[in-house]
């Protein structure tokens, strides 16, 4: 549901395009809360053109390979709605790979357990640090349209960061 929403969003907003430049805007401006890999494009912008949301146009190049430039249908805008939608109601059950971890604590010695909390938290804390550095940078370049919005999708993230961290603080003590 992600990639197809962010294909459709994108087209929507940036007009036609190829899919290297989807690629770079993605990495650009999204980054921070999706990774979509270059294959995963390319496969669901196929399917898509396929489905009919939308359209691609070979686009001949001098010598270069030939571009194929990607334009939203009428049928894509509908599926975007329903996307969006979708994403906005959406009830995410959180998977934390580290719970797995401490489910299983009879085959981990308590020093091995500390010596991966201090390293997440170092991780953690790296992660906050970038996160704020990059809102910064970024928020002086998107549009005022967008940025009450982008705000929005970093305090969100900003939250989940500290609340992880909080987290991991207070295991650590309790691993004491």
């Amino acid at each position: 549901m992600e990639t197809p929403l962010f294909i459709l969003g994108f087209l929507l907003r940036y007009g036609s395009m190829h899919g290297y430049k989807m690629k770079k805007l993605l990495d650009e401006q999204v980054s921070d809360f999706t990774s979509i890999k270059t294959s995963n494009l390319y496969y669901h912008l196929n399917k898509m053109v396929k489905e009919g949301y939308i359209k691609g146009e070979i686009e001949p190049q001098a010598e270069k390979p030939n571009k194929t430039i990607y334009t939203i249908t009428d049928k894509g805008k509908k599926e975007f709605d329903s996307l969006l939608f979708s994403s906005l109601n959406s009830n995410t059950k959180f998977n934390f790979l580290i719970d797995n971890a401490l489910f299983f604590n009879d085959y981990i010695e308590n020093k091995e357990y500390k010596k991966s909390i201090d390293e997440k938290l170092i991780s953690m804390n790296k992660q906050l640090i970038a996160l704020i550095s990059h809102k910064k940078f970024t928020l002086n370049y998107i549009p005022d349209d967008y940025k009450k919005y982008s705000e929005m999708i970093f305090l969100h993230h900003e939250f989940h960061i500290k609340a992880e961290i909080e987290w991991l603080e207070k295991i650590k003590v309790m691993l004491d």
